[in-house]
């Protein structure tokens, strides 16, 4: 920051008075010296909100901080208790920390040392205490210590924090001979001495903080200090610097070889980045922080300027910028961290002691890593298709591009231009990788050094891109990547219930197919990322053609990538029970080929979304959705057919152990769809429990599906317009998670119920089972025969402290279709999802006399999905005033937050 800078900051302590002496009369004057130091800091908040750059504006509060301390010190030694002292020649005050950095963010800590050239004098001790009440009267929230030479040298040698805090001091005021005195003893006794240790700690510390496998794009609420590509990043490779070479600057490294002037202009360019940003949470939160929350991201957006354009909302752009920026901070810092660790003597002899494989093209193996021979900077200028041979001994070797090879190949990757994407040698080398069955490593591998998005620039727009739906955790290159590497775990799935896919999977006939449609995906009609349009479909052509494709190559892969989310909404969202589901599936994939590659397609994209998409339930139902399309394809009688095929199923169970007249009258009070949407287990089932039932009001059997992870319920019941509320509420109150239900009704009054539970936290709070299942049955008798009410029994229910509330902003949205093809009206209902959110709509469902046949459950990234299939009086929900009511209701219920509330 340059002087005229500074002094548009300057604070005018002139008209601050004296500080008077008694500490019982000094209000006034913090008063005053707050109201001017918040002067400053505003207009250092203005000038942000100007378009300043983050390193800017922390420089500028650095040197806000250091006038305020130095006048302060010198105000303390101007009152007569010390004015006769030598104080200033006894002690120095020096910044530690990001302090000493001068990265003073606005809420950010502000660390001091009082050096001391000896023990500490009783005067001294008095006079630091009184300095410190100052700081702490005008609201300066200050960390100190007071420590001699001697101190900190033992406490550095000890503990890595206060050693890297060494790294960073700066002199504010005091003895400076005495500071010179530190840095000089520090960095012989402690950095030089333990250099190696030191790197090796924050090589330690490097991994501690990344070790889930993670990369830079993986959390969609990035730390901007502590995850990847935060300022932490940056910070261990300026402390590598400083110990390995004994500078506290990139520039002034004197071997080009560690860092070029390209790069480190390129590093500090996203760290004045990521600085801005961090000051902006600041001022938005009032306090010390650093994590991006997904609340804060659009505000920060706004504020910073980003507008939305070309499809893309400002927070997205944003969000894109930041991944950027964060990951040229990581790549960069990560290649001089390693470079500082290779720097010394000892490691190079180590290096040249390591076995050796010569490859050929200038390329050597060393261990896992692929190098190159002697300095070789001119490598790739003359050949560039031996950028592709380096991937090519990666896959062949299971290799990887040391840190001087990954950094030569950024260097030249622009020469992988439009013209050489033509060659022949091009698209035999993209075919083989991708046809390979650990191709995924590679990929990574290519993509972190800039190499893939040139051979397949498109997948390269999709770097770092932000999918703002609460639902896809990843950009889109990441989440491209990890399908990828989903499909290939398929060659030895270690996940149960995943034979089929598997079977899928190996039988392909052009694995590379699948996995260049994952790579694409974010082309697609229903990706959510611009695409449908006539530039991607254009787009897909282009790459078709490019790479030499087939018929059945391209048809498959515009199939796919068109189809992204197809399956995945039919098989959580809609009756894949009722055959028109299955028939408009089956339409749009024509083929089984397409049905078998669609299902491995839209199980790589559920999986790749978030840790915690793919659950045994959803697994359970797209397999059921695919055997059924995948059955009608071949075979497209044979959904005409079910009814006759289940009737006879049903009676030749029941054969000699049910009257057949009481199967007669059990189907003839059914409607229509019974037949087809049943199985005939169900059917039989229901016909015990209804045998069963007497004068009961509910009986109910559950199945344990171990395969899948819950209970299947199945209930008899007396319908009733709050039957299905009851019998929810009974659920909630016990904690359990509801997954799915479905429900049909006899024109005698009767209901069949089946449930999909999940209760596992709730057995593990209770104890014993049955003891849960009878309190349900209990309960939901009382419910039902009015001896309990549903406040009463929510206010009693089971709190699990898992069940976290998200606090994402998420609106709720209600669609309400009445399709000609559908018995019953269509409801879809979108909202943050939260603990008793099914409870509280089947209670506005219940208040409006709706009943319920059809109902699937589902979460997707915060977002509680529910669509149910409803009538009143068994009718369609047509009235325009009923529906508008239904949804007011719904959403009230909603925003309710104690659910013992809703009457």
């Amino acid at each position: 920051m340059t002087p005229t800078t500074t002094s548009r900051f300057r604070i005018e302590f002139s008209q601050l008075g004296p500080l008077p002496a008694d500490a019982r009369e000094r209000l006034e004057y913090y008063q005053q010296f707050k109201k001017l130091v918040q002067e400053g800091k505003d207009k250092i908040r203005n000038w942000h909100h100007g378009g300043a750059g983050g390193r800017e504006v922390v420089q500028a509060h650095t040197a806000l901080i250091d006038s305020v301390l130095r006048y302060v010190i010198k105000e303390v030694k101007a009152l007569d208790t010390y004015k006769e002292e030598d104080l200033l020649d006894q002690f120095v005050l020096a910044a530690v920390g990001g302090y000493g950095r001068g990265e003073l963010n606005p809420a950010s800590d502000i660390d001091l040392l009082f050096l001391l050239g000896k023990k500490m004098s009783k005067v001294l001790d008095t006079f630091i205490q009184e300095v410190i009440s100052v700081l702490w009267g005008i609201d300066l929230e200050i960390g100190h210590s007071c420590r001699t030479i001697r101190e900190c040298q033992a406490l550095a040698a000890e503990d890595p924090t206060v050693r890297t805090s060494m790294i960073e001091t700066r002199h504010l005021i005091g003895n400076k001979s005495l500071y010179e005195k530190l840095v000089t003893s520090v960095r012989k006794n402690v950095l030089k001495k333990r250099a190696r240790e030191f790197l090796d700690e924050k090589l330690k510390e490097k991994y501690d903080r990344h070790e889930n496998g993670e990369h830079v794009s993986s959390n969609p609420e990035p730390n901007l200090k502590e995850g990847f590509g935060g300022l932490r990043d940056y910070h261990v490779a300026l402390w590598a610097v400083a110990v390995r070479f004994g500078v506290l600057s990139f520039s002034e490294i004197k071997d080009g070889e560690v860092v070029s002037p390209q790069e480190i202009s390129r590093l500090e360019q996203s760290v004045n980045f990521i600085l801005r940003v961090r000051n902006e949470l600041h001022y938005q939160t009032g306090k010390k922080g650093d994590v991006l929350t997904l609340d804060l991201q659009e505000k920060l957006a706004h504020e910073l300027g980003y507008r939305g354009e070309a499809g893309q909302s400002a927070v997205e752009q944003f969000m894109r910028e930041y991944f950027l920026h964060a990951t040229t901070i990581y790549q960069v810092s990560e290649s001089i961290f390693q470079r500082c660790l290779e720097a010394g003597p000892l490691l190079t002899k180590v290096i040249s002691k390591f076995k050796s494989r010569d490859l050929g093209d200038g390329l050597l193996a060393r261990k896992t890593d692929l190098g190159i021979k002697g300095k070789a900077e001119t490598l790739f200028e003359n050949d560039p298709l031996k950028l592709l041979t380096v991937f090519e001994l990666c896959l062949e070797h299971g290799l990887k591009p040391d840190i001087h090879l990954k950094r030569l190949i950024r260097k030249n990757e622009f020469r992988l231009d439009l013209q050489f994407l033509e060659k022949e040698e091009v698209r035999a080398f993209i075919d083989k990788l991708l046809g390979h069955p650990q191709a995924e490593p590679v990929l990574r591998q290519m993509h972190e050094v800039g190499l893939l998005g040139r051979i397949l620039p498109e997948f390269g727009i999709t770097h770092c891109r932000v999918q703002y739906d609460f639902y896809h955790r990843f950009t889109s290159d990441e989440h491209a990547l990890r399908m990828v590497h989903f499909l290939e775990e398929l060659e030895t799935p270690r996940e149960e219930g995943l034979e089929k896919l598997a079977q899928n999977y190996k039988e392909l006939k052009h694995p590379a197919t699948i996995k260049l449609a994952c790579l694409l995906h974010s082309l697609g009609e229903d990706s959510g990322t611009n695409g449908g349009n006539e530039s991607c479909s254009e787009a897909l052509k282009n790459v078709c053609h490019r790479l030499q494709l087939d018929e059945t190559q391209s048809d498959h892969l515009t199939f796919l990538v068109n189809n992204l989310n197809s399956m995945n909404e039919a098989a959580f969202h809609k009756d894949i029970h009722q055959p028109d589901n299955i028939r408009s599936l089956a339409e749009r994939a024509a083929t089984p080929e397409r049905i078998d590659l669609l299902v491995l397609y839209s199980y790589a994209e559920l999986k790749a979304v978030a840790p915690d998409t793919w659950t045994a339930w959803k697994r359970l139902l797209l397999i059921e959705l695919f055997h059924r399309t995948r059955n009608y394809l071949v075979n497209p009688s044979g959904l005409d057919n079910k009814p006759a095929t289940t009737k006879a199923s049903v009676y030749q169970a029941l054969d000699g152990k049910v009257p057949k007249e009481e199967i007669d009258h059990h189907l003839s009070l059914m409607l229509e769809d019974y037949l087809i949407t049943a199985g005939s287990h169900d059917i039989i089932e229901h016909i015990r429990l209804l045998g069963e039932m007497k004068d009961k009001p509910v009986v109910m059997s559950r199945r344990y599906d171990s395969n899948a992870g819950f209970y299947d319920l199945v209930m008899a019941a007396i319908q009733s317009p709050d039957m299905f509320a009851n019998i929810i509420g009974a659920l909630t109150a016990k904690a359990m998670n509801i997954h799915g239900a479905q429900i049909y009704t006899r024109q005698d009054n009767r209901a069949l119920i089946h449930l999909q539970v999940d209760g596992g936290e709730t057995f593990k709070i209770h104890g014993e089972q049955d003891e849960v299942w009878n309190s349900f049955e209990s309960d939901l008798s009382d419910l039902m025969e009015k001896r309990k009410d549903l406040p009463t029994l929510m206010a009693s229910r089971t709190r699990l402290t898992s069940q976290t509330d998200s606090k994402a902003a998420i609106v709720p949205k209600i669609e309400i279709d009445n399709l000609l093809e559908n018995r019953f009206t269509f409801i879809r209902i979108e909202a943050r999802d939260h603990p008793g959110m099914l409870y509280k709509i089947a209670q506005a469902f219940a208040d409006f006399n709706i009943q319920i046949h059809r109902a699937k459950i589902a979460v997707r990234g915060g977002r509680g999905i529910d669509v149910f299939s409803i009538s009143q009086h068994g009718e369609k929900v047509y009235q325009l005033v009923l529906q508008r009511k239904l949804k007011e209701r719904i959403i009230s219920n909603l925003f309710v937050e104690h659910l013992e509330d809703l009457q």
